[in-house]
């Protein structure tokens, strides 16, 4: 993927997910994947000014992609099940370490 800034490193690749509810907290929206149909929804749900409480993005950093999930309350859940990058063949434990090393620094 690329940046329209020369020197970025960092790349939001794509929303996988996301989940929120209405401003009278009388529905509850959550959507996942990639297909065209969770996209739309997305972004439908998104212009109506809803309240977003989690959402999930494909990050790219150099040739890593990751992907994280984050909350209002500010904690980030790692998906290391779907990682793609250097790390990939290492021990696990140690490919978990760095992989969550990368997302924090």
């Amino acid at each position: 993927m690329e940046s329209l800034v020369e020197d970025c490193h960092l790349i939001l690749q794509k929303i996988i997910g996301f989940k929120g509810s209405t401003n009278d907290r009388l529905a509850e929206v959550k959507g996942t994947g990639n297909k065209i149909l969770n996209l739309l929804s997305t972004l439908a749900f998104l212009f109506e000014n809803e309240n977003v409480s989690n959402i999930k993005p494909k990050i790219g950093y150099e040739r890593e992609t990751i992907d994280i999930s984050m909350d209002l309350n500010g904690s980030v859940d790692i998906d290391l099940e779907n990682y793609v990058g250097q790390y990939m063949y290492d021990i696990e434990e140690e490919k978990n370490a760095k992989v969550i090393l990368t997302v924090f620094l």
